[in-house]
């Protein structure tokens, strides 16, 4: 669906120069052809004569010329990319000998995600929370639905209150069963998991050092499990959700006397002890009976990686051991330095799964009033002295752009090509009156966003595997 500005030229209709007339005598009608931004049009010219037909050719040259520059201008003022370069999709999603996961700009394909559009918010029926792009022709599938409806879990609520669709069924989910999804955060995505697991009947499992699977770096302190990878099983679909928490961009183990820190801190040295080790027998995670055949191992088919609030909080608790405000910009050392660590993370975790389509997940905005340093760390509520707020609004933007500008290929910069960028926190913006508590979002919609979501991309690497396996 990429966009073209076309060319603009100026011709006489027929090519040629018009043969005179005698004078007083008006020649026949002559159009200029105008092609621009907006398509082409004539423009009469008209002469009268030798004496005077220069000179109304001239100024209807330069009428026509004027014309054209404004559709020019107007075009550059008024060029909107289309969904596939205003984020992520600068190119889309195809098969090649190499990898399932290339990209190339060949393969025009729907992503409602990526494309304007409104959420329609319902707090008591789950299925109407839904995304809706203004380009009706590119509509986002009702995954979610389909996973319910398969597990009969479909909402009651739209029953009772005469819901006109509550009998309609969501879109067939067959491709989830057997497939794994991985989500890297903080505990924004732990919450979207418990919420994710709740919607579809289920319980989260808290994996710990005292658990089957070989995690001897997992710990608690003080009875905290926040920072404890969690896992969600569908016995039904065979689907397992696994999140893993780590502690943002920081490299300098920031959080260690943190009651909820379990080590390692570093995002690339966490990846290598704890979600490399976690991922290598997936089996380990499921129900026994469950457990893939011999010869035939359970895999990681979609890994969604996000950071935000732990690095948020960094500076803002630095900010206020140096008495300065929270709500200020970050300066550009600051996120010169976030957006370096974003590569890393981003690259870090391609290279820890090759050939498994990756995914950047957009932060969320929490309110602006509510959401507080002190209620985060666990401090005082009544301390004046540390009740500030600790990510405004301004802050996040700040970092959203340096993510973008780390991932999305964009004028020199080469970016991270096999890297999705989801717009799931900007898509939510606004949406705070829905909030769980003061940080984290609510069941609805974003509950029910993220998942849909997530499925839409789980089903865009199944059926580019599938693709890439055919032509293989």
């Amino acid at each position: 669906m990429a966009s073209s500005r076309k060319s603009h030229q100026l011709s006489d209709g027929r090519g040629s120069p018009a043969p005179s007339s005698p004078a007083g005598v008006p020649s026949p009608l002559r159009t200029i052809n105008v092609t621009g931004a907006g398509g082409s049009s004539s423009l009469p010219m008209f002469s009268h004569g030798r004496p005077q037909g220069g000179r109304i050719f001239r100024r209807t040259l330069l009428t026509a010329l004027t014309v054209t520059l404004s559709l020019l201008l107007l075009s550059l003022l008024y060029y909107r990319p289309t969904s596939s370069h205003s984020y992520s999709r600068h190119a889309h999603l195809t098969s090649s000998s190499s990898s399932p996961f290339t990209f190339t700009s060949s393969r025009p394909k729907c992503d409602p995600y990526h494309l304007y559009g409104h959420l329609n918010v319902d707090p008591l029926i789950p299925e109407n929370n839904r995304y809706h792009p203004f380009d009706t022709s590119c509509k986002a599938p009702e995954l979610f639905r389909g996973m319910r409806d398969k597990l009969g879990k479909s909402s009651d609520e739209a029953k009772k209150m005469g819901y006109p669709g509550w009998g309609k069924k969501g879109e067939d989910v067959e491709w989830v069963r057997g497939r794994t999804v991985l989500m890297i955060g903080d505990s924004t995505v732990r919450e979207q998991l418990v919420q994710f697991c709740d919607h579809i009947g289920q319980t989260p499992t808290i994996l710990s050092a005292s658990g089957t699977a070989p995690h001897t770096l997992l710990e608690k302190r003080g009875g905290r499990s926040a920072s404890l990878p969690r896992t969600c099983y569908s016995p039904e679909l065979d689907f397992l959700l696994v999140s893993v928490f780590h502690f943002g961009a920081d490299e300098e183990d920031y959080w260690k006397d943190k009651d909820q820190y379990n080590p390692p801190g570093l995002f690339e040295t966490r990846m290598k002890e704890l979600i490399l080790p976690l991922t290598k027998d997936l089996d380990l995670l499921v129900p026994k009976e469950a457990r893939s055949v011999e010869g035939k191992s359970r895999r990681v088919d979609l890994v969604e990686v996000s950071t935000g609030l732990w690095d948020l909080a960094r500076f803002a608790t630095i900010d206020v051991a140096n008495k300065r405000s929270t709500i200020t910009d970050l300066n550009a050392e600051q996120l010169h330095w976030f957006r370096g660590r974003i590569e890393k993370i981003v690259k870090s975790t391609v290279k820890a799964f090759p050939g498994v389509k990756v995914v950047w997940r957009s932060m969320h905005y929490p309110s602006d009033k509510n959401a507080k340093l002190d209620w985060f760390m666990g401090w005082n509520w009544d301390n004046d002295a540390v009740h500030r707020p600790f990510f405004h609004h301004n802050r996040i933007l700040q970092l959203d752009q340096a993510s973008r500008s780390a991932i999305i290929p964009q004028g020199s910069s080469p970016g991270i090509p096999e890297v999705e960028f989801s717009e799931w926190g900007n898509i939510l913006l606004g949406q705070h009156a829905h909030q769980a508590d003061q940080l984290h979002p609510g069941p609805l919609p974003a509950g029910w966003l993220g998942s849909d979501m997530m499925l839409f991309e789980l089903r865009e690497a199944v059926f580019a595997e599938r693709e890439h396996d055919a032509s293989s």
